[in-house]
């Protein structure tokens, strides 16, 4: 199950689309841009709050940033210039939320 996004002719695919989890499993989050963006993120959405940045990955591991807080539990890898996996170990009912990826040919974080 995939969901994608398109806009400004760029589309970006997450997968799976959803997912249920028992406390303590891992959740693996796939990410795919349709173009050779430099740059990708991860953001987490709870129910009725803000976005909360979560990493930031240039090329295929070439630099890795964390947004402040972050469990070590959460870790992020570029598999390539177009592929980017969000992993949570052992998690927890206070991770559920909407998880983010986007790309961008500059470094923005929001």
């Amino acid at each position: 199950d995939s969901n994608q996004i398109r806009s400004h002719g760029i589309s970006i695919s997450q997968i799976p689309h959803r997912m249920m989890l028992r406390a303590g499993q891992t959740a693996d989050i796939n990410c795919t841009q349709s173009t050779s963006n430099a740059n990708m993120y991860w953001y987490q959405q709870k129910t009725g709050g803000p976005l909360r940045f979560l990493f930031y990955t240039v090329n295929s591991d070439e630099a890795t940033e964390k947004g402040d807080g972050i469990p070590d539990r959460f870790s992020v890898s570029r598999k390539s210039v177009e592929k980017t996996s969000l992993k949570i170990t052992r998690v927890q009912a206070a991770d559920t939320a909407v998880y983010y990826c986007a790309s961008s040919p500059q470094f923005i974080i929001l």
